[in-house]
């Protein structure tokens, strides 16, 4: 969930980069607005922190590590600050589609961006594009897709297993989300399967790779078994 937790930071950071400039231009009119839109750059800034955070913890950061980025707080006080607000952050990533209750409408519960990445991807590219300066660092033509791209190229396969595993222990423990059913946990965790074992299989090779296919292939019939029910 590295990619997705980054993509996350990058569609929040574009939104909070487009409000901010609303503070560079000056009117005598705006007085009496300035201060709340200062607090809600804030707290939109407060949000990207959680999800930066998130973003690190998925790519293997310690507690430890975090704590020393936001200012050497001990590893103790970076985890009472940010953990409960990390797993809900997950739990938003892992089950991003929730159900209404008493024939009410359902709702995204996805963070900002990932209800449909390719398309984030594409705008957040463009917006690079415009806002390049010459100052900056030399970077790909298409820097947000390249480096998402590479996020799922370092490690291919570890991510999608410790989200098959985590979907898994979630439905043996029971622990689902609000507006989530069993059998769209399942339906989740079957298409977490069919992902990850086909990347394994596209990036491996022999018996390894077999392997992969083997469950790939249990994954879609178990897959199409769930969809038919």
């Amino acid at each position: 969930m590295h990619a997705q937790a980054r993509l996350a930071v990058a569609a929040a950071a574009q939104d909070l980069s487009d409000r901010a400039r609303s503070l560079v231009t000056v009117h005598p009119d705006d007085t009496r607005e300035l201060v709340e839109l200062a607090h809600q750059l804030v707290q939109q800034a407060e949000e990207i922190q959680l999800l930066a955070v998130t973003a690190a913890r998925e790519a293997g950061v310690s507690w430890q590590d975090v704590g020393q980025q936001l200012g050497d707080v001990t590893k103790q006080s970076a985890h009472a600050r940010f953990a409960s607000g990390v797993e809900e952050v997950r739990e938003r990533i892992i089950f991003p589609g929730r159900e209404g209750s008493a024939g009410s409408p359902g709702w995204w519960a996805c963070p900002d961006g990932l209800e449909d990445p390719k398309r984030t991807l594409r705008r957040l590219d463009a917006w690079s594009a415009r806002h390049r300066e010459r100052t900056d660092p030399k970077r790909d033509e298409a820097p947000v897709s390249a480096g998402i791209h590479a996020i799922n190229d370092t490690h291919p396969g570890i991510s999608g297993i410790a989200l098959v595993t985590d979907l898994a222990k979630r439905l043996v423990d029971r622990q689902l989300p609000d507006g989530v059913t069993e059998e769209d946990a399942r339906v989740l965790l079957a298409q977490a399967k069919v992902r990850t074992y086909d990347r394994i299989a596209a990036t491996t090779s022999g018996l390894r790779a077999d392997e992969a296919r083997t469950l790939a292939q249990h994954a879609r019939n178990e897959l199409a078994h769930l969809e038919r029910a």
